[in-house]
C-alpha cells in the first residue's frame, strides 16, 4: 500500500509505538528521538509528524570545573536545537525548557545560550512558553550575591524578550518531570535569580499563565492584555502580601491550587455575583494540600457556601484534601469528569460519597496512610469503590487495593493496574473473572514491600478463598473430571462456582478477553500461580513475568501447548503507570 493511502489510525498506531514514556534526557535527545524515528521512515512521514512531538525545545547547562560563584568556569551547553533544524521544524516549537540543574548558581549565560539558535538563519518565532528547571534558577546563599546581578538580569531579559516576542508563559520548577505543583509545595522559599523576576515583571500584562507563587509580586488591580488561561496559586505565599489578589476565571483552562489549612482559596477569584464562582472553560484542576497537618475540626462544605461551577471540567488531580475537608470530592459530582487522580488516606475516604465515580473513564487511585506503620482496615473500605456504578475503562489502583469478594460494578474496565503484596496474588483470578471487558492486567510488586511496610493490610475474613491454587484442585479431581462425574471447580473469588469447561487440562476459562497479563511479583508461590492463570486464559497473547521466572514459565507454556509469548519484565516496554502529577 502506498504511504498516501495508509489509514490514519495505522499511522497513529505507528506513532504510539515510536513514542516511549521516558523522561526527556540527553540520551533520548530530550524526548525528540521518537520524532526522528518517524521522520526517518520516509519524506511523507516526516511531513506528517504530529506537532505535539516537535513542540518543545530543551537546552541544558552543564558546568565544567568547580563553581566559583562568579561565572568564571567553563560552560557546556547541551540541546536538541540542531535536531529541530535537521527536521526543518524550528517554527513548530512552542515551548522552551532551560535546565540549570548542575549545582551552579551563577547567572545563566543567556547571550551564549541564544547563539545556539542561529537566529540569522532559522526562525523560532513560535516560542510562547519559557520554563526554567533545576536548582540553578535560584540565587547564591545569603551574603554571596553578585553585585552586578541586577544589571546582568536586565540585559539578559531584554534580549530574551526581543528574540521571543510572543512569550506569554513563564515558569520555574525544581524537577524536569511536570510535577510543578508538588515540587513547589515541598521546597520552601528559595531566592530566585533576578533574571526570572525581571522577565516576569516585563511580561506580566501579556502572560496567559500566572504563577501566583514566590517571588511574584502582583499588583492590587490585575489587568491583562490577553485572557488568563492558566494559573497557579500558592495560598500560603499570596496571603503574605498586603492585599489578596483576585483572578478572573472566565478564560481559565488550567488551574493549580496549592492549599493550606485555611482550605480552598475561593476568595482569590472574581465572582459572578456574591454567591457564584463560574469556571466556564476550566478543563484541568490540580489541588494539593501537601504537608498540611490533619485538622482537628474538618470543614464540611468544600464550596465554602458558594455556588462553584465547573461545566467543562474533565480532569482533576487532588491529594491530601481529606486532611481539611469531610468530603472534598462533592465539588465534582456535577462536573463532566473523565479523568481523576486521587491520592489520599483510604481510611478517611470511607466517609466520601462515591458518586464522583459516575462518569469517570480513567481513575488513578494512590492510597496513602498517614500512620507510621501499616494500617489494617476491613476490605469494605475499598469494596465501596469497586461496587459503585461507574464507566471506568482504565484504572490504576496503588496501595495493595485488591477488590474484596463481591461483584465489581466496573463492567467497562479494559485495563487495570494493581500493586500488591505477594500474599494477595492468589486472589487475582477472581478479579479477572468479574471483569468481562478486561484485556490488559498489570500486577506491580508493591514498592512498600522492599522496606517491610505496606500502606494498608486487610482484616481477616471468610471470603471463601484460600491460598490453595487452581492447579492443586485440578490434580486432586483429575480422575473425576476424566470420568465426567464432576464439573470443574475453580476458585474465582466468590464462592466456588461451576463454569463451562473450555481450556486445556479441563480448566474453565476465567476470561476469554484477557490478552496481556503482566505480573512483577516475586514469591515462592508466584510461578505456580502464574501458570495456573495462564491455563485459564485461552485468549492470552503476552505474559510478562519477573526475569527469574521466564525460563520456567516458558517451558511449561511450550510443553502444554499454550500459544503465549512469555517475556521478562526488564526487557518489556509496556504501558507506564500514569503519574499523579
Amino acid at each position: 500500500m502506498h504511504i498516501n493511502r495508509l489509514p490514519c489510525e495505522i499511522f497513529l498506531r505507528a506513532v504510539d509505538i515510536a513514542v516511549n514514556g521516558d523522561q526527556p534526557a540527553p540520551a533520548n535527545n530530550y524526548g525528540l528521538d521518537c520524532a526522528v524515528n518517524i521522520a526517518g521512515v520516509c519524506r511523507l512521514w516526516k511531513a506528517l509528524l504530529p506537532k505535539r512531538l516537535t513542540d518543545t525545545a530543551t537546552i541544558e547547562r552543564a558546568k565544567i570545573g568547580e563553581c566559583e560563584r562568579g561565572g568564571r568556569h567553563r560552560i557546556l551547553w547541551k540541546s536538541n536545537l540542531n535536531t529541530f533544524i535537521l527536521l526543518e521544524r524550528t517554527e513548530d516549537v512552542r515551548n522552551l525548557v532551560v535546565i540549570l540543574d548542575d549545582k551552579c548558581c551563577c547567572s545563566p549565560h543567556i547571550f551564549e545560550m541564544l547563539e545556539l539558535f542561529h537566529f540569522s538563519r532559522f526562525v523560532w518565532g513560535g516560542i510562547r512558553s519559557l520554563k526554567f528547571v533545576g536548582l540553578g534558577v535560584f540565587c547564591y546563599a545569603p551574603g554571596q550575591q553578585d553585585p552586578d546581578a541586577g544589571a546582568k538580569a536586565k540585559a539578559s531579559a531584554d534580549l530574551l524578550i526581543q528574540r521571543f516576542p510572543r512569550l506569554n508563559s513563564l515558569s520555574y520548577n525544581i524537577s524536569c518531570n511536570d510535577s510543578l505543583a508538588w515540587t513547589l509545595d515541598h521546597r520552601g522559599y528559595l531566592p530566585l535569580n533576578p533574571l526570572f523576576k525581571t522577565v516576569h515583571d516585563a511580561l506580566l500584562g501579556k502572560l496567559t499563565f500566572i504563577m501566583g507563587a514566590y517571588p511574584a509580586v502582583l499588583p492590587p488591580a490585575l489587568t491583562f492584555e490577553v485572557p488568563l488561561t492558566s494559573l497557579l496559586i500558592r495560598d500560603d505565599y499570596l496571603r503574605t502580601l498586603p492585599y489578596i489578589p483576585r483572578f478572573p476565571t472566565v478564560a481559565l483552562r488550567k488551574l493549580w491550587m496549592l492549599c493550606s489549612a485555611d482550605g480552598f482559596p475561593w476568595d482569590m477569584f472574581i465572582t459572578m455575583n456574591k454567591n457564584t464562582i463560574d469556571f466556564p472553560q476550566l478543563h484541568f484542576l490540580y489541588i494539593c494540600f501537601g504537608h498540611t497537618p490533619q485538622s482537628s475540626s474538618l470543614k464540611m462544605a468544600a464550596h465554602g457556601g458558594l455556588d462553584i461551577r465547573f461545566p467543562k471540567l474533565t480532569r482533576v488531580e487532588i491529594s491530601d484534601a481529606l486532611r481539611v475537608y469531610h468530603d472534598p470530592l462533592a465539588l465534582f459530582h456535577s462536573a463532566p469528569l473523565h479523568t481523576l487522580l486521587l491520592a489520599d488516606d483510604l481510611a478517611a475516604l470511607q466517609r466520601v460519597n462515591t458518586g464522583f465515580l459516575r462518569n469517570i473513564r480513567q481513575l488513578v487511585f494512590a492510597a496513602m496512610s498517614g500512620a507510621d506503620s501499616a494500617t489494617k482496615l476491613p476490605r469494605e473500605a475499598i469494596a465501596r469503590f469497586y461496587t459503585a456504578k461507574s464507566g471506568v475503562e482504565i484504572a490504576y489502583m496503588m496501595g495493595n487495593l485488591l477488590p474484596p469478594p463481591k461483584e465489581i460494578a466496573w463492567a467497562a474496565l479494559g485495563r487495570l493496574v494493581l500493586n500488591l503484596v505477594p500474599s494477595e496474588l492468589h486472589r487475582v483470578g477472581r478479579v479477572i473473572a468479574q471483569l468481562p471487558c478486561l484485556w490488559h492486567l498489570r500486577i506491580l510488586h508493591s514498592s512498600f514491600v522492599q522496606s517491610g511496610k505496606v500502606p494498608y493490610t486487610w482484616e481477616e475474613e471468610n471470603d471463601h478463598i484460600s491460598a490453595i491454587d487452581i492447579h492443586s484442585v485440578q490434580e486432586s479431581d483429575s480422575q473425576a473430571l476424566d470420568n465426567g462425574t464432576l464439573a470443574p471447580l475453580v476458585l474465582v473469588g466468590m464462592q466456588a462456582r461451576v463454569l463451562p469447561c473450555a481450556c486445556k487440562d479441563g480448566l474453565p476459562p476465567l476470561s476469554t478477553r484477557l490478552q496481556i497479563l503482566e505480573i512483577a511479583t516475586r514469591s515462592q508461590q508466584a510461578p505456580e500461580t502464574i501458570c495456573d492463570l495462564m491455563r485459564q486464559l485461552p485468549s492470552l497473547e503476552k505474559l510478562v513475568v519477573s526475569d527469574v521466572y521466564v525460563s520456567t514459565v516458558s517451558s511449561i507454556a511450550d510443553s502444554e501447548g499454550h500459544s503465549v509469548s512469555v517475556v521478562g519484565w526488564s526487557s518489556y516496554k509496556g504501558s507506564v503507570v500514569v503519574s499523579l502529577v
